[in-house]
């Protein structure tokens, strides 16, 4: 009886209480699926300090804007070498400034893909986050503007990398790309952790969630869900397709020490 007379009443959707109902509700979804890209309360630099116990000594930051991850990164793990890669010419000037002279950070002023050129990017005159080679709407004035990329595989070898042991990516729908132009680096195993975003930018791009589960388990990696204080290491579900990201993380399945670290 009283959840029929909820239910009728929450069928009046003009009414203000339905309306007030639902934006509480959402809000606490939001909240609960961890719908936030600050970086200090979302787990994402809960996470260095957890992996800060276990000597990595490589990290690559793909879409590293104005460099507050790599600051990070190079306080937390002190004589490690970080690589930092920004599309657009501008940010990438902002980024050396701000973080170019800290120890063992290399700014790179390009982009990775599957293949080297270069890219249109459409670039939003507000905030730097949300530039994006797709034509993803935000508020604001934008403009597209040429970027320059090369493949994964081609910077390891030209720079005679072994071993990656983290491939942070932050690309607005492009991590696809940037995944193929590692291929020869994934197959023979020398990346350990990768953290990828999914949301609502995998609507236009069409690559979901089940496609990036079925990347990374064919390689041999498990997959999270990055929550404030662990990753949630599930098998997909169709339920999980609800473009609400943000972050995940992928972790070699033979890597046990740092799945039962990072899941704790």
């Amino acid at each position: 009886m009283i959840k029929a007379a909820i239910r009728r009443r929450l069928a009046d959707r003009d009414s203000r209480l339905t309306r007030l109902l639902a934006g509480f509700s959402l809000r606490v979804i939001n909240h609960y699926e961890n719908y936030s890209a600050d970086f200090r309360t979302n787990g994402e630099f809960a996470i260095l300090e957890k992996l800060a116990t276990r000597d990595l000594k490589v990290f690559f930051d793909v879409g590293a804007n104005l460099g507050e991850y790599a600051a990070e990164l190079a306080r937390s793990f002190p004589g490690a070498a970080i690589h930092s890669f920004e599309i657009v010419p501008e940010i990438a000037a902002s980024l050396r400034a701000n973080v170019g002279h800290l120890p063992g950070v290399r700014i790179n002023d390009f982009g990775l893909s599957d293949e080297a050129g270069e890219v249109d990017v459409k670039r939003y005159a507000g905030p730097t986050g949300v530039n994006s080679i797709y034509d993803f709407p935000h508020e604001g004035e934008s403009e597209w503007i040429k970027g320059r990329v090369i493949t994964g595989d081609a910077y390891v070898k030209e720079q005679g990398i072994r071993h990656i042991d983290f491939l942070k990516m932050d690309v607005e729908g492009a991590e696809p790309r940037v995944l193929r132009g590692f291929s020869e680096t994934f197959r023979a195993g020398k990346i350990d952790i990768v953290q990828f975003e999914y949301g609502q930018v995998n609507i236009i791009t069409k690559h979901l969630l089940r496609d990036h589960y079925a990347f990374f388990e064919e390689l041999g990696f498990v997959v999270g869900k990055i929550y404030p204080k662990r990753v949630e290491f599930r098998d997909y579900e169709l339920r999980h397709e609800d473009f609400l990201g943000l972050n995940y993380l992928a972790v070699r399945k033979d890597r046990r020490d740092l799945l039962e670290l990072l899941s704790r």
